[in-house]
């Protein structure tokens, strides 16, 4: 898991990396395996709430057509997504190593 924060920190995933550090943080503080994962599924329905959010703003700039607020909106929409796959990636490596 060290490797992996490392590896995150190098590529500029800091999202992932800080997940990582959670993770690694909780299995020093002899968290359980089911705290891990409640922590994952909280973060993972916290991003999806995010890409909704992100995507009605989205939207709203499309109905507005202010081509400068929707690549904006794309762009920060774009980035959530991303945020979200990480954290499903997450949740599911931890509910394979249980």
């Amino acid at each position: 898991m060290e490797r992996q924060q490392a590896e995150a920190r190098a590529n500029g995933h800091d999202h992932k990396a800080r997940g990582l550090q959670r993770a690694l943080d909780a299995l020093r503080n002899e968290c359980t395996d089911q705290g891990l994962i409640d922590d994952a599924r909280a973060e993972v329905s916290e991003k999806q709430r995010e890409v909704a959010e992100r995507q009605a703003d989205l939207d709203a700039a499309i109905r507005e057509g202010d081509k400068d607020d929707i690549k904006k909106r794309r762009k920060k929409l774009s980035e959530a997504r991303q945020e979200l796959l990480d954290h499903q990636s997450e949740l599911e490596r931890l509910d394979a190593g249980r």
